[in-house]
């Protein structure tokens, strides 16, 4: 059993500010400076972690293994201060440009900047808890022919208490708005996700100057707090703060299946190791190391998004997370990632209809691959020459895709991994 506690983090000084927000988010006001303590504690962290081996027979190689335990993410309190810390009163950007007529200078400064009610924008819940993990495994593992073992697993993992952050406008219908409306991002801890994966695993053991390990996961990874996948970058903010259950989707991370094989193979190792060749031939054949590794993976999915700005009033737009309107065509399509009139922009002043991360992304393959060999002079001193290679195929993986519509990109691949890539390396030991 453990506790984890994290104190929210202060500032020496009281200089970070947070907003008092409404029930209904009809109304904030900025937390009065000098506060300590803007986030109430959480204390309530036990983090119970159980783990097992069960061997059935007693002489046999099959083994049952499992566990479980509750993780705590503590460490979400410094990025928390981090954007408290930089709001006005005790931070503040400006843009200033120059003239040639009166140009500014260090002697002149800034002129102040024009005092303004509230122009914070961000805030966070005062009863924000820390998030965790809770996570189950079961596997299950025996010993086969030929020098081998095999283990087939289940891995599972509910996230609970996430950060979700998303950008209240509460205007009624048909109520006035401000003149000059503002929006600010709001973050609670009432996200959540969750995670199966079967796992299969079949090992060789290194015998005989020779090695394998295979891997398969099928895994599925669902939340409604992550990133919205690779076509709206890193921008965790929910489309409609009313309608929080529509950010249900697939997990940008989320890649259905992962097959991975590794090689290895050596020759006689050591001053005494040698072949089946005997003389100089032998000599030369020993301390060689060849290896490979070989990945085949699901791609990552990501979500087309709507540029601009689609309200009505400005100032009430919610950047970058505006997704596009289904049309109901296929996906699918030959000769293109996916099918771009499979989205829509949405009408002004309406939400778009289409989920987070709703197209797959590409499969990648991979094979890197290694060869070396160590040079001996006397038994304390040797040279380590190896030649290692990246992507030694030179396949062109595509990493971005265009996925805001409208744009001239939109469908294209934008970018890609890096091409073959070999490096030789040579140490000497002594």
């Amino acid at each position: 059993m453990r506790w984890d506690y994290a104190a929210p983090v202060t500032e020496r000084y009281n200089r970070m500010v947070n907003l008092l927000v409404s029930s209904d988010f009809s109304a904030i006001a900025t937390v009065d400076a000098g506060q300590a303590a803007l986030i109430h504690p959480d204390r309530n962290n036990l983090g119970p972690r159980l783990g097992f081996a069960w061997r059935p027979l007693t002489k046999g190689s099959l083994v049952v293994r499992g566990g479980y335990g509750i993780y705590y993410n503590t460490s979400v309190y410094s990025i928390i201060a981090s954007n408290m810390a930089q709001q006005p009163p005790f931070a503040q950007s400006l843009s200033v440009s120059s003239s040639t007529a009166n140009p500014l200078s260090i002697q002149t400064g800034f002129l102040a900047a024009s005092t303004q009610t509230l122009t914070s924008t961000y805030a966070i819940d005062p009863n924000y808890r820390i998030g965790y993990a809770q996570t189950w495994n079961l596997t299950v593992q025996r010993d086969l022919p030929l020098s081998m073992f095999g283990t087939i697993g289940y891995l599972g993992t509910k996230g609970t208490r996430l950060d979700q952050q998303f950008i209240p406008n509460s205007v009624a219908p048909g109520a006035p708005v401000s003149v000059f409306p503002n929006n600010y991002i709001y973050e609670s801890s009432n996200g959540n996700s969750i995670y199966h994966a079967a796992q299969f695993q079949l090992n060789r053991r290194f015998h005989s100057g020779f090695m394998w390990r295979g891997s398969y996961q099928f895994s599925k990874s669902i939340d409604n707090a992550g990133t919205g996948g690779r076509g709206q970058g890193n921008t965790p903010v929910a489309q409609n703060w009313l309608d929080l259950s529509a950010e249900r989707g697939l997990s940008s991370f989320d890649a259905r299946h992962n097959l991975s094989l590794q090689l290895q193979y050596s020759t006689g190792m050591g001053m005494g190791g040698g072949t089946l060749i005997n003389g100089w031939k032998g000599e030369l054949m020993k301390d060689w190391t060849i290896a490979a590794n070989v990945s085949v993976r699901s791609g990552t999915p990501f979500t087309v998004i709507v540029g601009g700005n689609r309200s009505q009033v400005s100032g009430t737009a919610v950047g970058n997370t505006l997704r596009a309107d289904a049309t109901g065509l296929p996906v699918d399509v030959t000769g293109m990632l996916f099918n771009t009139a499979t989205f829509a922009e949405p009408l002004a002043g309406d939400w778009g209809t289409a989920g987070r991360n709703t197209i797959p992304g590409p499969t990648t393959f991979s094979l890197d691959g290694s060869l070396g060999r160590v040079f001996r002079f006397g038994e304390r001193r040797s040279a380590d020459l190896q030649f290692q290679a990246q992507n030694l195929l030179n396949r062109v993986t595509i990493t971005n895709w265009g996925t805001v519509l409208g744009s001239s990109t939109y469908g294209l691949a934008t970018g890609a991994a890096g091409m073959r890539k070999i490096t030789i390396n040579l140490r000497f030991r002594f």
